[in-house]
């Protein structure tokens, strides 16, 4: 009796969130890895493309169809999550922590596997906008969130060399210059109806984040110094390396897809 695209599984009537039931994964099986490992260096060695490695990542507002439920903050209940941001802010970074701490522990392994033959892993895939706005007003979010997302920006730079990926959709316009804050070096996301757009003759910093390349004032800026030779230089940018908890990709799937990174910026 929905809406055409209702998703039932989220928002279970009657269903509440246990914090003391929220335990993400903290690991893959020997196989998944060893999996993920052949196939990187199959790809490495005999095409040309450049790889963007998936698995292991966060989702702190919930609505996401990557992320498997259980390793999700919001335990399939984002409306309920919304509201213990607002209400229960303390019970929500110890959740947001355990999630982190989770994430890290995955994607130290995913290092060990892949090493530089990926030069980003994406860290969350995160919706957070509906058709015109976010969900929640960008000051929560920099106040709840951000810090989250800034602690594993964190780990991923002071520990690999990979650049930091976050696929979010929806109208985040607002956010933008919070991920760029928190460490995020790159951005996809579905460009929403009604998303405020860069005046003609706006600030170029401000139209670049339109374009959600995430460099202006990034901490951790994606581009090299000019001139510096970087492995990846040349390599076609079409490909993102998945991996996943989920029985539904137990195995790491390859889709082809243009991320539009400039060879200038790897």
């Amino acid at each position: 009796d929905g809406y055409y695209f209702d998703d039932i599984a989220f928002d279970s009537p009657g269903a509440t969130i246990d914090p003391a039931a929220f335990r993400p994964a903290t690991g893959f099986t020997d196989e998944q890895l060893g999996a993920i490992q052949a196939r990187s260096r199959y790809l490495y060695d005999n095409t040309e493309y450049a790889m963007l490695g998936w698995g292991g990542g966060v989702c702190f507002l919930g609505l996401s169809l990557l992320t498997e439920r259980l390793s999700n903050v919001t335990m399939g209940l984002p409306s309920e999550w919304m509201v213990m941001l607002m209400t229960e802010k303390a019970t929500c970074h110890e959740m947001m922590d355990k999630s982190v701490e989770a994430s890290i522990k995955c994607l130290a392994q995913l290092h060990e596997a892949v090493g530089d033959r990926c030069f980003a892993w994406g860290i969350a895939a995160d919706d957070s906008g509906t058709q015109r706005s976010e969900f929640i007003r960008p000051a929560l979010w920099a106040e709840m969130i951000k810090p989250h997302y800034a602690r594993l920006c964190a780990w991923m730079h002071r520990n690999t060399n990979w650049k930091t990926f976050l696929h979010c959709c929806g109208s985040i316009y607002h956010l933008i210059p919070h991920m760029i804050e928190a460490g995020v070096d790159r951005s996809a996301h579905g460009h929403a109806r009604g998303s405020p757009r860069p005046r003609p003759g706006a600030p170029r910093d401000l139209q670049a984040r339109r374009r959600l390349r995430l460099q202006p004032g990034s901490q951790h800026p994606a581009q090299c110094p000019r001139g510096e030779h970087h492995r990846h230089a040349g390599r076609r940018l079409r490909i993102r390396l998945i991996t996943s908890t989920t029985a539904k990709w137990r195995k790491p799937i390859v889709l082809p897809r243009d991320i539009r990174v400039d060879r200038e910026n790897l």
